[in-house]
């Protein structure tokens, strides 16, 4: 009965997708996919002339045949095919502009690799693509697979799919309009915005794109076309630089050891970092095999615990979000999930936020609380910052700081109202700053 209310909530998500559906079982290491009549043609080319190694080489996510009994017993699919679970789904909107980059490189890639096994693609949208634990772009949409008929001319409907839903918020980074850029990577694909942009002076920076379609479409040359774009798109590494991006994070050996101690407490498999800068902490739950997830609203910041996790060849889950703004739950009926689930964790940690929060987003404790509760499935390690803090000090009396619930004893009670225990407290020699191991209780949890 669970699996058959998985696969009516998928066909509900999926009702546009005639050739199958996503089932979400309770699997760790797969999710099913079941193939309807229209697509068995596809799933046979990819078999007979394919390949799945070699699909999976190509860039599309890992996937195997599973109607020998392992799949879920789903009336009304012509076959059933299995894939690799990637374990935390962060949306293009939450990628930085050179996650962003890398997607589209790798899609552009993809589309050739395809077209020379004789496949193409129904659909050219990002969300089709997502950062698997190795930093890697994966095409997930195995659906949108399709065997070429004829000569296989890339379609202007495809092409202008591809040019406002992918390429837009590209070339608008790519010349300086970074606000914009980020506005166009939050925008749903049926929105005002892209409807409209072409015929202002924003479409000037992607009209000869179609002027590129139209040449590739003449000769027949889809190579050239991808090609192209992945040259001229990519090729811009700018960074945006903002406060954070040197802001320098407090070390100790007292926050080292409440980390170690931490990170060995039971019941832990997934650590959340938020606003966790450029990953000094994240890295350590990664090297103790735990999924790991780092958030922070600096993307330059992100780009280095990036690059150090992949140094390393550590897996780290990396996506842009503001603490103060969560991704909301979004798409038809709001069926794609919000950043609250998707990014769910056991140990959920802020360090070295909360003053900033109260200072510069007039944030109260028991808000901060609040959001970090709902990321959370059991402990939250997080940090409080004393009046008597050489940083804080100098706010004392700017913007109204501090507000009168400023207080280690407002800290607790703002987590104590939600159910938390203190498990654990720790402090710097200057009584300045403590650390908080907060527990869920078991009636909170429930």
């Amino acid at each position: 009965m669970e699996v058959e209310r998985k696969a009516n909530e998928c066909l509900a998500l999926s009702w546009q997708d005639a050739h199958g559906v996503i089932i979400d079982t309770a699997d760790d290491q797969w999710i099913y996919r079941g193939i309807t009549d229209q697509a068995i043609d596809t799933l046979k080319h990819v078999e007979t002339n394919v390949g799945f190694e070699k699909l999976s080489e190509i860039g599309v996510v890992r996937s195997e045949r599973a109607d020998n009994g392992t799949a879920p017993k789903i009336p009304g699919f012509a076959a059933m095919v299995r894939h690799h679970r990637v374990r935390r789904i962060l949306y293009p909107q939450e990628w930085t502009m050179e996650m962003w980059r890398e997607a589209l490189a790798s899609f552009c890639e993809l589309n050739v690799r395809l077209r020379e096994n004789g496949l193409t693609l129904t659909d050219a949208q990002p969300h089709n693509i997502v950062f698997d634990a190795d930093g890697k772009p994966v095409f997930i949409d195995f659906g949108s697979l399709k065997v070429i008929k004829g000569k296989g001319r890339l379609r202007y409907n495809w092409h202008r799919e591809f040019k406002d839903n992918f390429l837009l918020p590209v070339a608008l980074h790519n010349a300086g309009f970074h606000d914009i850029a980020q506005q166009a990577k939050r925008e749903p694909f049926e929105s005002t915005f892209r409807k409209t942009y072409r015929w202002s002076c924003v479409g000037l920076l992607t009209c000869w794109v179609d002027v590129l379609w139209l040449a590739a479409k003449l000769f027949n040359s889809p190579r050239f076309y991808f090609n192209t774009i992945k040259s001229v798109f990519t090729r811009f590494r700018g960074k945006e630089i903002t406060r954070w991006t040197d802001y320098k994070i407090i070390k100790g050996e007292w926050k080292a050891a409440a980390l170690e101690e931490t990170l060995a407490s039971p019941g832990i498999a997934s650590v959340l970092d938020v606003a966790g800068n450029k990953g000094a902490h994240i890295l350590e739950a990664s090297k103790r095999g735990f999924t790991a997830i780092i958030t922070d609203i600096d993307e330059a910041s992100l780009e280095m615990a990036r690059a150090e996790a992949q140094r390393q060849n550590l897996p780290l889950f990396v996506g842009k979000l503001d603490l103060t703004a969560p991704t909301p739950e979004w798409g038809k009926g709001l069926l794609m999930p919000g950043s609250f689930q998707r990014l769910r964790s056991d140990l959920v940690m802020a360090l070295a936020v909360s003053h900033h929060m109260v200072y510069r987003a007039k944030m109260p404790f028991r808000t901060f609380a609040t959001i970090l509760d709902r990321y959370s499935k059991r402990y939250i390690f997080t940090e409080y910052v004393d009046l008597k803090d050489f940083y804080v000090k100098d706010w004392v009396g700017k913007r109204g700081f501090p507000p009168s619930h400023y207080s280690e004893a407002e800290f607790v009670n703002a987590f104590s109202a939600l159910g938390y225990k203190v498990r654990r407290r720790w402090n710097d020699e200057a009584g300045a700053r403590a650390i908080f191991l907060f527990e869920k209780t078991p009636a909170a949890a429930n």
